[in-house]
């Protein structure tokens, strides 16, 4: 049994190898009498099959654009799903990779349409102005696949000689009647959800029509949109924090969705930043720790479990459309009689005002707080409208300061604090 099993075993070896020289035998007479037209068809749907798989390898094959590792990764994983996310600290070269791969999209994919969103339309502009025509259309090869790139104020937009488009829009209602075949989100959190949901996605609702769907036997290989998530960390109380976490889910699920958060230790990593500006920033007025938690560690912020009160309570709380300025002294005499802000029936307007006096190297501030008191029902609801502080001066500049906000504000009463040095403040008044 043992020899006949080695037999067996040898005898299907034996075909198999001689199945593989077959095969090779049968391809090499094919391709020989193939014509030199259909030979190189057979090439370029072979090579056009293994860019679509590989899109870094065509950009630095193709377009000879060099890539860092990580580049690579997200550029492959961004065409083979039809949902990405990246949540990325600064400084890694987002607008890039979005610019490069909008790029290497329409050329593999003739009459593609992409459209780039964003909170602010000059935002979704800087991918074509900054990235692609100033940046990417310096690599001849890439730049001849370029009809024409439109820039104004009103439009941005890049045409190439195979039908395919980008296009950058504003986030807003006006964007509605827009189609596309991949929609990008740049900054994607700075986007109200509503917009997204009623605006944004429907773009999607048409799928690019090659020639092949035409036929019959190849109707059913309709391509999948595909919808690009750009931003880097923010709050949890924010609605990209629930993507992110439904994303993670159909990842883990083995869906076409992937998502991937990377912090400023890659960008150290790759040269894209160095150690001292990282340090600098952080060390920076411009950056508290919860901001350079979000916007270089990547972090998302939001409160403990056990927390008393929620961050998305106070966060919504914290936002004022409504605000008033002081008029300025030299517009007074022009201005004091074309106040846009009327007092509403009912409303009660309060300046608190917290004092300290001169005193040492580093002095406290008068803080003078005015606040709107709006009636709703048997309660008031409290708007703070203005804020103002005033370092080491004398009782009497701060009792003038305090006269003109209470006329600009149209105060009706003032809070000050007389068990200490507002005592003083009160005299001069």
């Amino acid at each position: 049994m043992a020899g006949h099993s080695n037999y067996q075993v040898d005898r299907n070896k034996n075909s198999k190898g001689q199945n593989y020289l077959d095969k090779v035998k049968n391809a090499t007479n094919l391709a020989e009498s193939m014509s030199k037209d259909e030979r190189m068809k057979t090439q370029i749907k072979k090579w056009t099959t293994f860019y679509r798989l590989n899109t870094h390898r065509f950009i630095e094959h193709y377009f000879e654009i060099k890539l860092h590792l990580f580049q690579k990764i997200l550029l492959f994983f961004m065409n083979l799903n039809t949902f990405f996310m990246l949540v990325a600290a600064r400084g890694l070269s987002k607008s890039f990779i979005i610019g490069i791969f909008c790029c290497v999209r329409c050329v593999l994919y003739p009459n593609t349409k992409i459209v780039i969103a964003s909170g602010q339309k000059s935002q979704a502009k800087l991918i074509i102005t900054e990235k692609i025509e100033k940046e990417l259309m310096q690599y001849p090869n890439l730049a001849r696949e370029i009809k024409q790139i439109r820039s104004s104020s009103n439009e941005a937009k890049v045409m190439f000689w195979n039908g395919s488009t980008i296009e950058a829009v504003t986030s807003t209602e006006g964007s509605r009647g827009y189609r596309c075949n991949v929609l990008i989100l740049e900054e994607f959190r700075m986007i109200d959800e509503n917009i997204l949901k009623t605006v944004l996605q429907p773009f999607l609702n048409v799928y690019r029509q090659p020639p092949y769907l035409q036929k019959e036997e190849y109707s059913h290989l309709t391509e999948e949109n595909i919808e690009i998530y750009i931003s880097s960390a923010y709050y949890t109380s924010h609605w990209m924090w629930k993507s992110m976490q439904a994303t993670r889910d159909t990842m883990l699920q083995g869906k076409e969705s992937v998502m991937f958060a990377l912090d400023y230790l890659t960008s150290l990593h790759h040269g894209l930043l160095s150690r001292k500006r990282i340090e600098r920033n952080k060390q920076s007025a411009d950056f508290d720790e919860v901001a350079f938690q979000m916007e270089y560690e990547n972090l998302m912020y939001g409160q403990n479990a056990d927390a008393l009160f929620k961050l998305e309570d106070i966060t919504k709380n914290r936002t004022n459309k409504k605000v008033i300025y002081p008029i300025p002294n030299l517009d007074y005499q022009s201005m004091k009689n074309k106040r846009k802000e009327k007092l509403k029936e009912g409303e009660i307007r309060i300046i608190g005002c917290d004092v300290a006096l001169m005193g040492g190297d580093k002095n406290d501030v008068t803080v003078f707080t005015c606040v709107r008191l709006l009636p709703q029902g048997d309660k008031y609801v409290r708007k703070v409208s203005y804020v103002e502080t005033m370092e080491g001066q004398h009782t009497d500049n701060q009792a003038i300061r305090l006269k003109q906000l209470f006329e600009d504000f149209q105060a009706s009463h003032v809070a000050l604090d007389c068990h200490g040095n507002g005592l003083k403040c009160l005299t001069s008044l």
